[in-house]
């Protein structure tokens, strides 16, 4: 898989979507919760997530240097992980879930795991084998 991801620019891409799931989550979603379902404290923990990661991949960004390819793999298990808790929270409040909440999550998590393809075909690369 051919991605235009690169060690220089993964990170802010990963970051940009962490920030956005993070101003979703904890501030756009929380007033429109009675069309999305999922309780408002559920979608504040949620952005905490996200605004953590957000950090990681600035934190990463910045500081990674020759250890980015360390740091790729950390945030693209940490973004599995996300995935995880997503679709475990979604599972428990499914009953509460309006159609529009499903429609999120699933699409949440269908983003974040193109990115997750997109990083581990990075970490698969020629430019990537000589880090370790």
């Amino acid at each position: 898989m051919k991605t235009p991801l690169t060690l220089n620019n993964v990170f802010l891409v990963d970051g940009l979507g962490a920030a956005l799931s993070a101003l979703f989550l904890g501030g756009v979603l929380p007033s429109l919760q009675a069309w999305i379902g999922m309780p408002r404290g559920v979608l504040y923990v949620l952005a905490g997530f996200a605004a953590l990661f957000a950090l990681n991949a600035c934190l990463a960004h910045r500081f990674g240097g020759e250890r980015k390819a360390q740091w790729l793999r950390v945030t693209a298990a940490l973004n599995l992980s996300y995935c995880a808790l997503t679709g475990i929270l979604s599972a428990v409040y499914f009953e509460d879930l309006e159609a529009l909440g499903v429609a999120y999550f699933l699409g949440e998590i269908a983003v974040i795991l193109g990115l997750v393809a997109a990083q581990r075909a990075l970490l698969r690369g020629d430019g990537l084998r000589g880090l370790k």
